[in-house]
């Protein structure tokens, strides 16, 4: 029963497979993203995170930052050596 063809409602098929499985590895990324928010927000410290997550510390600032550009504001007031929660929402 094998197809060898791919007509127009395999390609269909095949497409919303496709589909649906992006969809499935956006949702992990996004999954993945808000845990390590949330280990900083706990934390209050980006390598006490990593270390928490076993990542570098470069690879939680980037998640943060990609979550802060997916979301459009910023979620952390980082300032010298700190960092803190914004307790206001503004534009990233």
């Amino acid at each position: 029963m094998g197809r060898r063809h791919c007509g127009p409602s395999k390609k269909r098929w095949c497409s919303l497979t496709r589909c649906s499985v992006n969809n499935h590895h956006v949702a992990q990324l996004e999954n993945f993203r808000l845990k390590v928010f949330s280990n900083v927000a706990e934390h209050l410290n980006f390598r006490k995170a990593a270390e928490h997550l076993f990542l570098t510390q470069p690879a939680v600032t980037l998640q943060v930052k990609a979550l802060e550009e997916d979301l459009g504001i910023r979620l952390f007031d980082r300032a010298a050596n700190r960092i803190s929660l914004l307790t206001r929402i503004s534009s990233a």
